[in-house]
C-alpha cells in the first residue's frame, strides 16, 4: 500500500509498521499473541519456533518477545543472554505469567514484559506495555 505523507512525497505504507519477531511460543499461544499485536498495532509479527530460527531472524527487528524457545525446549534466557552479548539494540521482552521468571529475565537485560493471562485479563497493561516499543 502506497500513502502520501503530507507534503507530496510518497511512501510505502508497509515500511512504517514495526517488525516483531515471536520466540517459542506454542501453536496455541503464538497466533493469539500475533493476532493482538497486529490488531492494536502497526506491526508485523512473525511467529518464528526455535532459538536458531529467532537468532537467523535478527536484523531489522523492532522488539524480540521469547517464551520458552518451544520446540527445541532451551530456556528463553539463552536468547536474551545472546542478544545481549552480541550488544543488539533490540528490545527483548519475555512472555511469562511468573513475576520470578520477568525478574530473572530482566536481570539478564530484558525489558519488562508481560504473561499470557494479562492478554485476557489486563489486555490494556498489555497495550501499555508493548505501546513504549510499537
Amino acid at each position: 500500500m502506497r500513502g502520501l505523507n503530507g507534503v507530496g512525497v510518497i511512501f510505502n505504507m508497509e515500511e512504517l509498521n514495526k517488525k516483531v519477531i515471536l520466540v517459542g511460543n506454542c501453536d496455541y499461544d503464538g497466533p493469539q499473541i500475533k493476532s493482538f499485536i497486529e490488531n492494536n498495532f502497526n506491526a508485523d509479527v512473525e511467529d518464528i519456533k526455535t532459538m536458531d530460527g529467532g537468532i537467523a531472524k535478527l536484523d531489522n527487528v523492532d522488539l524480540v518477545l521469547v517464551n520458552r524457545v518451544g520446540r527445541d525446549q532451551r530456556n528463553g534466557l539463552e536468547l536474551i543472554d545472546y542478544i545481549k552479548n552480541k550488544n543488539v539494540l533490540i528490545p527483548v521482552m519475555l512472555i511469562t505469567n511468573y513475576k520470578d521468571k520477568m525478574d530473572e529475565a530482566m536481570e539478564h537485560g530484558a525489558v519488562e514484559g508481560f504473561g499470557k493471562e494479562d492478554l485476557f485479563n489486563d489486555s490494556e497493561r498489555v497495550k501499555q506495555v508493548l505501546s513504549e516499543y510499537l
